[in-house]
């Protein structure tokens, strides 16, 4: 008894030594009981997703704050009885092999803790792995962060991976990139455009992106991405025709400018019933109607307008009356074309909301050479653009405006490339780093021609304005000679105008550079019933309008 005391003292004095109080003393539990243990808090339960494939199941979780590592526990019992167990240190998918097709899987996720007491269990999901084709999927894609688009899908069944491939259009075969192959269980991506396509593809560059998505039921499957599908390597892509655009430019509403050809006299001199004396008032009324700030007119020539006016003047002095918007023509001192040439191209506006500080037209052949000496084919005529600076009234920005309208034909495909850079060279050098806004008609489509001068203008740092979020009428073709459905003997006039699949060709542009980009976009048809409203078609085109920022 003398040791037991001398013993508790000494620890006594050592616990006082040290600055340790000593705890006071408890009593030992009683039989039936059981000591507590140390308290920690558990961890959130992970959740679970199951993929199943050709004798696999992928299994993938959520990460859970705290965990050390996560355990895949599966069987054959639902109640989770003798499970097999693989523990992950890292990722948050993994795909089970070895497995045997036609029997049902059950599976949890043991998210680990530190102290094992802590760790927490996901709910048990359960598949069937299964050999044979992919199932088909339900996809959508929207547009995403700068340069990017998101592809979503559903319905997914008997795959062991996927990916998602893209392109200029539905096959895919134009402008092709793709994502990396992803685990079964993937059910969305966001993909980003390659920097080499993205003055095809990418933010402002007006083009779709066109999507499939891709799906292997193969543990041997290779990791290239074939354009045609096959039931027998178990491979399937989604359907085509399913696109979306890059996301757009944020940007506000400054002012709203229109792009126009109006179809020349001589163009429609033979047409039954759309003679310029015909199509005059409709013509300013679709101006009209567009509430246009700013308008190029292309294709508005120098040619008698049957009144003892020239087209461009007629124009001018409809535009001019209150009843058509009050506008005024940027540059009044345009005189006679000429033998070889046409001065077609011109700038309209409303003086309440800009007003002109410089203006000029020039010879598109001379801009070209100028740039690119001996471009210009002989005997091709001469198309002229028309320019101006003018300021914001409501801010004082000032920007600059062009319109024009380069040659048509598959034999100058070259040339409008070349004239495209030259026109841009020509306004940079006259407006530095002030915006610029390009209106016309390029007479190029990206269907057709993908490196065509829009791309030139992209590349050179122009927005293409149809990239707004908001848009309308983008599978309608912006000339209405392509796949006239009625009124053949009228070429150009249909009563109905077509409507595509897909994404229209378009051959009108609006084009804008230093500048935030474009809020609205609208390809303006005015339908009754479903059929072109009269009163309004006055050219073979349709008028293109957009609200536009301007920094």
């Amino acid at each position: 008894m003398r040791r037991v005391l001398s013993l508790l003292v000494s620890c006594a004095v050592l616990a006082a030594f040290a600055g340790v109080s000593a705890a006071p003393a408890q009593a030992a539990p009683r039989a039936g009981q059981v000591k507590a243990l140390t308290a920690c808090a558990p961890l959130a339960k992970p959740t679970i997703k199951l993929a199943y494939g050709d004798r696999s199941i992928t299994v993938a979780w959520s990460t859970v704050p705290g965990a050390v590592a996560y355990d895949i526990l599966y069987s054959f019992s639902s109640n989770m009885a003798k499970p097999s167990a693989k523990r992950m240190t890292s990722g948050s998918s993994r795909m089970l092999t070895g497995l045997t097709n036609g029997s049902r899987y059950y599976a949890q996720i043991k998210a680990v803790a530190a102290d094992p007491l802590c760790s927490s269990v996901s709910p048990i999901a359960s598949g069937i792995p299964a050999a044979g084709n992919p199932t088909a999927l339900t996809v959508t894609v929207v547009p995403a962060g700068k340069d990017q688009v998101r592809v979503s899908w559903t319905g997914q069944g008997r795959n062991t991976k996927v990916a998602v491939i893209a392109g200029s259009e539905g096959s895919l075969t134009k402008h092709p990139f793709q994502s990396a192959w992803y685990p079964a269980t993937t059910s969305s991506i966001t993909l980003t455009v390659p920097a080499a396509l993205r003055a095809q593809l990418g933010t402002g560059s007006g083009n779709p992106i066109f999507v499939k998505v891709a799906t292997y039921n193969s543990l041997t499957a290779g990791t290239t991405f074939p354009r045609v599908a096959s039931v027998t390597n178990a491979y399937r892509l989604s359907l085509a025709g399913k696109y979306s655009w890059a996301a757009a430019t944020t940007t506000t509403k400054a002012l709203r400018v229109a792009e126009y050809n109006v179809q020349s006299v001589a163009a429609s001199a033979k047409l039954s019933g759309r003679t310029w004396a015909q199509r005059r008032l409709k013509v300013a009324a679709s101006i009209k109607v567009s509430g246009a700030d700013l308008l190029a007119a292309v294709e508005l020539t120098t040619a008698a307008a049957g009144n003892g006016k020239t087209q461009w003047e007629d124009l001018r002095d409809l535009l001019a009356q209150p009843g058509y918007g009050g506008y005024r023509i940027a540059n009044d001192n345009v005189g006679g074309a000429g033998t070889g040439a046409t001065k077609g191209a011109h700038l309209f506006y409303d003086p309440t909301v800009v007003s002109v500080v410089s203006s000029g037209i020039v010879s598109g052949k001379d801009v070209t050479n100028l740039y690119y000496p001996a471009s210009w084919p002989a005997g091709l005529t001469d198309r002229y653009l028309s320019w101006a600076k003018f300021t914001m009234k409501s801010t004082g920005k000032p920007f600059f405006a062009a319109s024009v309208h380069l040659p048509a034909g598959s034999s100058y495909a070259t040339l409008r490339v070349r004239e495209a850079a030259a026109i841009d060279k020509y306004l940079t050098a006259k407006a530095g780093t002030l915006p610029i806004v390009v209106m016309g008609d390029l007479n190029s489509s990206f269907a057709a021609l993908p490196d065509g001068p829009q791309t030139t203008f992209t590349r050179a740092g122009y927005y293409d304005a149809s990239s707004a979020v908001q848009k309308a009428n983008p599978r309608y073709p912006t000339a209405n000679i392509t796949n006239q459905v009625d009124n053949k003997t009228v070429v150009g006039y249909p009563y109905t105008p077509y409507l595509y699949q897909y994404a229209a060709p378009r051959i009108d542009y609006i084009l804008v550079k230093n500048s935030p980009g474009a809020l609205a976009y609208r390809n303006q048809l005015v339908l009754v019933n479903g059929k072109f409203d009269p009163a309004y078609q006055g050219s073979d085109h349709n008028l293109q309008w957009a609200d536009i920022g301007i920094k």
